[in-house]
Formats: C-alpha cells, sequence, structure tokens
C-alpha cells in the first residue's frame, strides 16, 4: 500500500491511500491543483482517484473535497453529521454517507471508520485494509484518546 502525506496542518489536511489499482483521499484540504501539484512530485496522479474520504467538516479537512469530487467525478465519503455541518451542495457533488463504527468498500480497500472525539460535528477515524491484508490508521484532530 502507498500512503502519502500530502499536507497535514491548519493550511490543509489530506492523504493518498492506494493499493491494487485504487487510490483515495482522506481529508482535502488542498483544492484540486494544488493537490494534482503534489501528486506529481510523488510521481502519482489524481485522475486515479476512486473517493474522497472525510474525517470531518472543518475548513482545512474539507476546503477542495467539494471541487475535486466535481472535477474527477468521484464521490465524497462522510457521516450524516459532517455532511449536515458542511456546506457540501449534494445536489450537484455525489455524497456517499456512512456511519460511524461501521466498515465499507471502496474498490479494493476495506475502510474501516470509528468514531473520534473532537470540536466536529460526527467526526471518524479510519483503519484502511488493503486486499492483501496491510492496515494503515490515519486520525486527526483528536481532542484526547478515549
Amino acid at each position: 500500500m502507498i500512503v502519502a502525506p500530502l499536507s497535514s496542518g491548519s493550511a490543509g489536511n489530506a492523504y493518498w491511500f492506494e493499493s491494487d489499482g485504487t487510490a483515495i483521499l482522506v481529508d482535502a484540504g488542498l483544492g484540486p491543483r494544488e493537490t494534482k501539484k503534489r501528486l506529481a512530485k510523488l510521481g502519482r496522479s489524481i485522475d486515479g482517484l476512486a473517493a474522497v474520504v472525510v474525517t470531518h467538516e472543518h475548513y482545512d479537512h474539507i476546503r477542495g473535497a467539494e471541487r475535486i469530487a466535481r472535477r474527477y467525478e468521484v464521490p465524497v465519503y462522510l457521516t450524516r453529521g459532517t455532511l449536515d455541518a458542511s456546506t457540501i451542495e449534494t445536489a450537484e457533488t455525489k455524497t456517499v454517507v456512512f456511519e460511524n463504527d461501521t466498515s465499507f468498500t471502496i474498490g479494493e480497500l476495506q475502510i474501516h471508520a470509528r468514531r473520534t472525539i473532537h470540536d466536529a460535528a460526527d467526526p471518524a477515524c479510519f483503519v484502511i485494509e488493503a486486499r492483501d491484508g496491510t492496515r494503515v490508521g490515519i486520525a486527526s484532530d483528536l481532542g484526547f484518546v478515549s
């Protein structure tokens, strides 16, 4: 599995996960142009993106999600609380709502979502599992460990 942090911090958060021909972006705190530029430096292409998966609705995590989803015709995965607290326009942006503490599949990746403690509507962290059993966890903006 390829894991590439593209940006971390208050200026924007974005992480690329890729395995077995499936690539996802966890958080999209950068716009499409900057995301594409940073991926190119890593020899990756945003054209292969399957989905954007969002941890929570804060601007530094979601700023580019809607524009990336529309430009590359991919869905945004997020919890109901995150969607309701965001400004994402569902009439024009494909969204997939998941429940925290459940698992779902995007292409060849299994995503295990778990609720986190943060000052957001319904924040999540993820364990992303590849077909070969490789697992990577990502948790951001934790208020405290429960």
